[in-house]
C-alpha cells in the first residue's frame, strides 16, 4: 500500500468516525483516562 493510499484510508476513518454523533467526545474521554482506571486487555469483551 503506498503512502498516499494509507493517509486517505486514515482520512477516511476520521471523517467517518466524525460523522457518528458523540464519538470524538468518547475517544477524547478515553484518551484522558489514567492507564490505571482501564481494564487489562484481555478482560475486554469484544
Amino acid at each position: 500500500m503506498s503512502a498516499i493510499n494509507i493517509t486517505n484510508a486514515r482520512i477516511q476513518e476520521t471523517l467517518f468516525l466524525n460523522s457518528i454523533s458523540g464519538m470524538t467526545e468518547s475517544i477524547i474521554n478515553g484518551m484522558e483516562t489514567p492507564i490505571e482506571d482501564c481494564i487489562p486487555e484481555e478482560q475486554v469483551n469484544w
